[in-house]
């Protein structure tokens, strides 16, 4: 089976979408025990960056390609365009990837073929074992013995640090071209990116460089050689998947760096949870719904026994229909959200933010509109289920 490559649609703009808040991996405190070195620093360069054949040469030894072992076949995959990439993120073998890349037909596997490059022209497989599947943000690790393979550890570096325009390196095994670099610019950024399941990404990559199938979980490099992403899908012309329109996207690192902690340590990534629905006003949502705040979040939706509801907090009690959209409804009555710990809130952006930066546990204070009167609340944050 084919890689599972992304090529689902990217939104850059969601102000009025409804949005369940099952948010971004939290940050794992524990290291956990056996060799583990954690690189977040490039090896010195220029201030205009390493010359492009340095950039290769100092990554291309710790970029690998990925074949699952497909249980239901009984075999690893061999056709081509069956592979993906990764890359190694630390000395105890363990290697970022695409979850997507690591689960031909949709199933995660336990089993994995990595194959290293050794010299200019030798390849070294191993037997790697899969760690986690993380598939909210499309990432997974797999763990390779690292005694029987010297292994080439990628600097971890800022991707907050990258401007449009920026130039990029990608590096894979597109189309079974193994071990290839491109080189691009940053085109965009804080993109949406859809990974697998439907699940929303926030801050992608947007990029030039030249990615096809097979690039899936390959690093995405700046000029000094440093990790910024995680190669994750392409747009096509009509969303075929075949061909490249010279757009890529990218996992961000920051999102690689939280979800890796907890991959390698338990297995499994933890999130906080408030457990609502919310839609950003807008001026058609003040007037449509006979909103008393201009400005903030509507909460649409509650889930019972969730951290909200604990909070008193009340989602809407009745339908109104959108003018111009039959059959479009939307839940009118909620509390509108005006503040969370102390900051204005303007959109579901910023909720979405607030509490992608906080841990289970956490006390979020909340300020609200209900009939006209400014209320306030805490909600203790949850573990998404």
């Amino acid at each position: 089976m084919k890689s599972r490559f992304s090529y689902g649609p990217v939104t850059a703009s969601r102000l009025t979408f409804v949005v369940l808040l099952a948010l971004a991996a939290l940050l794992g405190l524990a290291v956990g025990a056996g060799r583990w070195t954690w690189v977040d620093e490039a090896p010195a360069a220029a201030e205009d960056g390493l010359p492009a054949d340095e950039v290769y040469r100092r990554a291309v030894e710790g970029v690998v390609k990925i074949v699952a072992f497909d249980v239901r076949d009984g075999d690893y995959s061999t056709a081509c365009g069956e592979a993906g990439s990764g890359f190694v993120v630390a000395d105890d073998g363990s290697i970022v990837t695409c979850a997507h890349v690591v689960s031909p037909r949709g199933t995660p596997v336990t089993r994995v073929r990595v194959v290293f490059r050794t010299g200019e022209l030798g390849e070294r497989s191993l037997e790697g074992a899969v760690v986690g599947v993380d598939w909210a943000t499309d990432i997974a690790v797999v763990r390779v013995d690292p005694d029987a393979v010297e292994l080439g550890v990628l600097p971890l570096g800022d991707s907050g640090g990258l401007e449009v325009g920026d130039t990029v390196y990608s590096l894979g095994n597109a189309l079974d071209y193994d071990f290839s670099m491109t080189q691009g610019i940053v085109s965009a950024l804080h993109r949406v990116l859809r990974g697998s399941h439907d699940a929303l990404i926030r801050g992608g990559i947007q990029h030039d460089a030249a990615v096809n199938v097979g690039d899936s979980g390959g690093p995405l490099l700046d000029s000094q050689g440093t990790v910024v992403g995680v190669n994750q899908q392409i747009a096509t012309p009509g969303g075929q998947p075949t061909g490249n329109a010279g757009l890529a996207f990218a996992v961000p690192v920051g999102t690689v760096k939280d979800v890796l902690h907890q991959l390698r340590t338990t297995g499994t990534v933890v999130r906080p949870w408030i457990a609502i629905e919310a839609l950003t006003i807008t001026p058609a949502a003040v007037g449509l719904l006979g909103l008393e705040v201009a400005c903030g979040i509507l909460v649409v939706d509650v889930t019972p026994d969730g951290p909200a509801a604990a909070a008193g907090l009340r989602g809407g009690d009745r339908q109104v229909a959108v003018p111009g959209q039959p059959g479009r409804t939307v839940r009118a009555g909620g509390d509108v959200i005006t503040a969370l710990d102390g900051r204005s809130v303007h959109d579901t952006d910023d909720l979405i933010d607030c509490v992608q930066a906080l841990r289970p546990g956490d006390r979020l204070p909340v300020t609200y509109v209900r009939d006209g009167r400014a209320m306030t609340t805490v909600i203790v944050v949850g573990v998404r289920p």
